[in-house]
Parts: C-alpha cells; structure tokens; sequence
C-alpha cells in the first residue's frame, strides 16, 4: 500500500517539489500543534457519516458512541494516529444525499465525512475534497438465490466414479489373492485355521466385511498382511467419504442463468441512481433506485427477492456483506469498475487539513495491518450463517429424498437374495432328483432303498423308517430315457450288464404292492405290520435281483460299466 502512494506522489514531486514541501511543513507543523494540545480550534469536529452496512452503521443506534463500520472504526484510529481525543469531534448520521448536500452547503454543519465517499468525477466536479484512499472497491451483482439440494443419490458423489471402481474392482482382486495364499496355506497347516474357508465366495464376503468391520478370519502371514494394508485402505477411505458426504448431501448449491457481467444484457437490472451512467458502457440498461439510508438499502434487496428486477449492482462490500447474512441472495461474477473510498471534506477545507488526515492515513497502511483486520472484522464476516460461495448459501437438515437411494440399493439387495436363494432351491431340487435316478454313481446292487436290505430289527427299535419317510411316491419319480443307441445294444431294462434304475422301482413296487403297501404313500407307522412287510419287501427284492442277476449270466451285453444309461 505505501509503495502505491508514493508511486502516485512521484509525478508531482518532480513538477511542484517545493509546494509538496511546503505543504508537508505546514500539516507537520499544525498537527505537532495538535498533539501538544496547542490547536486554535476548540469546538469538536462534526463529522457526518451515513448508514450503508459494513461501512456505516448508525440507524437505529442511540449513542455516537455506538456508531461502528469500517469508516467510523477507521476514522476513529486515523485521529488516535493524530493525536485527538474522541471528545474533540462527534459523529452525526444523516440520509446520504443530505450529507453530501451539507458537504457543498458552505454554511454547513459538517467538517467532514468517514462515511466512505467516492472518488469519482462528478464528485470531484461539484466541489469535494479527498484524503487518500481509505477503501478500494468497486461494483458486484447480486442476484435472487437459486439453490438446489443433493438429489436422490447425493451421497455417492462424494467420490469420482473412478474411484467407486477402483474400490470395486481391488475388492474382487484382494479377495481372489486372499483365497489363493489361504488355499496354499491349508496345504502346510490345514489345522491352524478355526474354519475352512474352500470357496471363493466365501472369501469374497469376509472381504467385503472388512469394509464395515474386522474379524480375525486370516491366519498365514501372507495373508494377514495383504489384510492389514487392505483394512488400511478402507479406513481411509471411510474417513475421506464421511466427510466428503457431510457436504454434498448437507450443502446446498447455487443455480442461476446469470453468472457473470456477460449474461446482464437484455436482462432487467436494477441499481443505484448515481451508477446508471456508468452501467451504460457494459451495455447495461439498468433501472435507478434510490439509496439514501438503510431502508432504501434494505428495499433495494426486497424488489430483488420479489422478481422486479433479474439482478442488482451495487459496491462489493455492501454485498458481499448482505450475501453472508441472507442466504437467499448471492453474488455471481467477478467485481467490476473499481473505484476508491475516502474522506470527503467541504470545498473551502484547507489544503494543510486534509493533508494531516492523509498522512495519518498512510502511517496507519504502514505500521501494521490495522486495515485489514477492520476490513477482516467488518467485510468479510467468517461467522456466517451461511455456506456456499463465502456466504451465499444455507446448510439444511438431512432430508429423506437425499439418501434415499440406500433404502433403494437396500431392496434391491432383498431382491438379488431372494432371487439367489430361488436359483439354489430349484437347483438343488434338480440335483436331488438327477442324484435319486442316477443312484450318486453307485451299482445297480446298491441301488435298492437301504431299508430295503437293512435288519428288520433296526427299524423296529428305532421306532421309524429313516429311509422310507422321506421317499416319493413312484409315480413322482421321472427317469431318463436310454438313446436310440443303447436300445439297440441292450435288451430293454439292461444296462451294460446291469438291471437299470427302472426295473429296480418296478420291483420295488410290486413287492410294496404285494406286502400291503399303497402305491402312493411310501411311509407308513412303525409297528408289527410294518416289520412283517419290511420283511416281505426285502425277500421279495432279493429274489427278484437274484432272478436278474442269473438271466444276466447267462447272456453276455459287455463289461459292465459305471453309468446306469
């Protein structure tokens, strides 16, 4: 900041040397006046001021003495800098254009005004002195807010869609890993293990499971330590989605058509009088509302809200500081037509004066960061209720509709189970049936239901018919068909030299039959006739096998083989 002023300041010192001199002896000399308390001027400084929030704020304040912003705090530090006393000048809050009124008015009230006037040329025409600088702006748009929450899956755009795959895709590769070097280790150790892990879909779920717990299901060293840099991962990762999903699901998002400068034209835009003209260079046509105090302030944003007008501009500081307190407006774009702030004094105001002001001025840019704390506690407010775009948003409440795609993803899951389960039923109903007719491999001599050859005396002190209980009716057992080419090797119900499953049922049925037994229902209750057919069923089993087995000897079909068909 200083290096600024003195590069301004060199031009007219190498024209008008001796009158910057002078000028400097002048103000040095009455401000050591000042200081020693041996000014002339004993009445107080009026200093006028007019609200415009964070500059100014004096409406509705009782005291002087409350009146704050970043002028009246800054004036304040300025004439500390000096050497005044706060009782050698009081502040009076007054309508903007009154001010600037009594400013020209020579029989006027006010000494000066802290309250941040520009430094234009229209201002500088009708008469206006300045200090330094005290304040760089320029103008902004503000615009009606246009927010929109995370949607019904916000909660996976916490992380790229890259990164969901990549998660997916190292789940399935560490578990193939994890099931080969346990595969391996069995081989060493099978019994250091608590349970066998022998399928890879079982790995593949305690993989997954490490994802939101950890069990010890590992046992090789191997093994454990792919583990421990794979739970590291997921540790990780958890974190970096808990706090990424805290705000895109919690944050809302700003939305608008206009975002810049650019998109104003052939828009209805709205700002303050003076600013009219200078709008006209940006191709702007806007519509000049007044600005003279805090109500006006506050209705220029009303007709915002109310749709009147699409966009309005005003200082940057002004809206910067209304964004971070009501998030249903925001500013978009970048500041434009910069523009400085400063003391404004009276047109006969003495040289020397505004001079001693300046000068104090630039001591304070110096010494320390005094204004930029100010502009720290007053502009750029950090304690906003606020949070998108430095202010111009809100935080909601957790809704439904946000995070509902987990109770979708929830029932899908519900469905894909109930659809596997489904799959292994019937799959399993089919093997059972393929097991029952092709007799799980075995001969046609071990084919016969196993109560059928077992002691009678068995199934009597059980109780029950372990066997039999469980059977199907005949009639429910479907058996395959031998081919054409079969057929015609073997004579029928033969099978390369053996009785096929069929004439195993059927003389099981005829035995059934002739002991008493019904041809639809295979269990019955234990008891004395039970035995006695039992009995019946095995003999009349035995000789039918006897039977086949003497007709079998007796024609030669070939060596037997495993298959039944």
């Amino acid at each position: 900041m200083s290096k600024q002023w003195d590069f301004r300041l060199q031009p007219f010192m190498k024209t008008c040397p001796w009158t910057v001199l002078s000028t400097i002896f002048a103000c040095t000399a009455a401000t050591n006046a000042l200081r020693n308390g041996n000014g002339t001027d004993a009445a107080p400084l009026n200093v006028c001021i007019s609200d415009w929030r964070p500059m100014v704020a004096c409406d509705g304040l009782s005291s002087p003495d409350a009146f704050t912003g970043y002028q009246p705090q800054l004036f304040r530090q300025v004439v500390a800098n000096m050497g005044m006393k706060p009782s050698t000048y009081n502040f009076t809050c007054m309508n903007w254009d009154d001010m600037i009124a009594d400013l020209l008015d020579p029989d006027g009230s006010c000494d000066l005004s802290a309250a941040g006037v520009e430094v234009s040329v229209q201002n500088l025409e009708l008469g206006l002195k300045f200090s330094v600088p005290t304040y760089k702006t320029g103008l902004s748009i503000l615009v009606a807010a246009q927010y929109v929450t995370g949607g019904t899956f916000a909660f996976m755009n916490a992380f790229d869609k890259s990164v969901w795959i990549a998660i997916g895709v190292t789940g399935v590769s560490i578990a193939m890993i994890l099931w080969l070097l346990e595969r391996l280790n069995k081989l060493q150790d099978p019994e250091m293990r608590e349970f066998d892990c022998t399928t890879f879909d079982e790995m593949m779920w305690r993989n997954i499971g490490t994802l939101v717990t950890h069990e010890e299901y590992y046992v090789s060293g191997a093994t454990r330590i792919i583990e421990f840099a794979y739970a590291f991962l997921i540790v990780v990762m958890v974190s970096l989605y808990t706090a990424n999903t805290t705000v895109q699901v919690t944050a809302v998002h700003f939305k608008g058509s206009i975002q810049s400068i650019a998109d104003l034209p052939g828009k209805v835009v709205g700002t303050w009088t003076n600013y009219m003209d200078i709008l006209k260079k940006y191709n702007i046509k806007a519509i000049g509302l007044p600005w003279d105090n805090d109500a006006d302030q506050q209705a220029l944003f009303d007709t915002l809200r109310s749709g009147e007008i699409h966009a309005l501009i005003l200082d940057s500081p002004v809206l910067e500081y209304t964004q971070s307190q009501q998030c249903d407006i925001h500013v978009v774009g970048q500041e434009f037509n910069t523009f400085n702030l400063a003391l404004a004094f009276p047109p006969n105001t003495p040289v020397a004066t505004i001079v001693r002001f300046s000068f104090s001025l630039v001591e304070l840019q110096q010494d320390g960061g005094l204004m930029d704390d100010l502009q720290s506690k007053y502009i750029n407010n950090p304690y906003s209720p606020c949070n998108v775009g430095g202010g111009g948003g809100d935080t909601l409440p957790l809704q439904f509709s946000q995070v509902a795609g987990l109770w979708y993803i929830l029932a899908a899951s519900v469905g894909a189970a109930c659809l596997y389960m489904l799959v292994f039923f019937v799959l399993d109903k089919l093997d059972q049936r393929w097991r029952l007719v092709r007799g799980m491999g075995k001969r046609i001599h071990e084919l016969l239901p196993e109560n059928l050859v077992r002691a009678h005396s068995e199934l009597i002190e059980a109780g029950r018919t372990p066997s039999l209980s469980r059977a199907r009716p005949i009639q429910q057992i479907k058996l395959r068909k031998p081919s054409e080419k079969r057929r015609k090797i073997y004579p029928a119900g033969y099978n390369d030299g053996k009785p096929t499953t069929a004439v195993v049922h059927q003389a099981t049925k005829v035995a059934f039959k002739e002991s008493g037994g019904s041809e639809d229902a295979w269990s019955v209750e234990a008891g004395p006739d039970l035995a006695t057919r039992l009995l019946a069923i095995r003999d009349m089993s035995q000789r039918l096998l006897a039977a086949v087995n003497a007709e079998l000897q007796s024609v030669d079909h070939g060596s037997p083989g495993e298959d039944l068909y």
